[in-house]
């Protein structure tokens, strides 16, 4: 089937247009080289600062996945099962991201071939969203896999063993990659980020209402 056949084809395209105001505010805000306070937690945005935050939150998750794409290997042993129609969540924070970033919205050709019960997003078997910028749910959800990838990966050990030490080592990276401007609202809310990574739907949900207090309704307030 064509990409314009997909279930999720109409909903894509309204979501791009939802994203069109983004990319021209942001643009905006460049040209107008003005700042954005947010004294709740001592942040002065301008676009340069914005898109570093974005940049550091990349690499964040780029280490997040390499753990568990690489060093666990589930996600590699699976190859993205989880990449089903209705499992992406395109959020405001996303059409920021991508503006500040400097890249465009996936672009996806009414004629490619698309599979119905596979996520629209996923083209030649690759994620049509730029490394720079994936969405939340998709740069943060993991699982040990269906039966026969546990029992790839962890072998003779007890499953609870593996998921144990798959968000040990996930806890390591956030404490190690975590952008500053985070750790101050870590501090503000009195949370840590490290501590959610055993379930990835909180520690996504912890992160885009971070993300939203620190910059994105900021923005919006500003130049929406």
């Amino acid at each position: 089937m064509n990409v314009s056949q997909h279930p999720e084809y109409d909903h894509y395209l309204e979501t791009k247009r939802k994203a069109n105001p983004y990319f021209t505010a942001v643009e905006a805000w460049r040209n107008s080289g003005k700042t954005i306070s947010v004294p709740e937690y001592n942040l002065e945005w301008n676009v340069d600062s914005a898109q570093d935050f974005i940049l550091k939150l990349a690499g964040l998750f780029q280490k997040y996945n390499q753990v568990i794409w690489d060093d666990f290997h589930f996600c590699r042993v699976c190859q993205g099962r989880c990449c089903v129609q209705g499992a992406s969540s395109v959020e405001p924070f996303d059409w920021l991201a991508l503006a500040l970033v400097n890249e465009p919205f996936p672009v996806l050709p009414p004629d490619h071939p698309a599979e119905e019960k596979r996520c629209i997003y996923l083209q030649d078997q690759r994620c049509s969203w730029p490394e720079n910028w994936r969405t939340f749910r998709c740069w943060t959800y993991y699982c040990l896999g269906p039966m026969h990838v546990i029992q790839k990966v962890c072998g003779k050990r007890d499953p609870g063993e593996c998921y144990a030490e798959l968000a040990g080592a996930l806890a390591q990276c956030v404490l190690a990659y975590l952008p500053m401007e985070l750790r101050q609202f870590e501090m503000k809310k009195r949370i840590s980020f490290s501590k959610k990574v055993d379930s990835p739907t909180a520690f996504a949900y912890a992160i885009n209402e971070a993300v939203t207090d620190l910059l994105l309704h900021p923005f919006e307030l500003a130049y929406l």
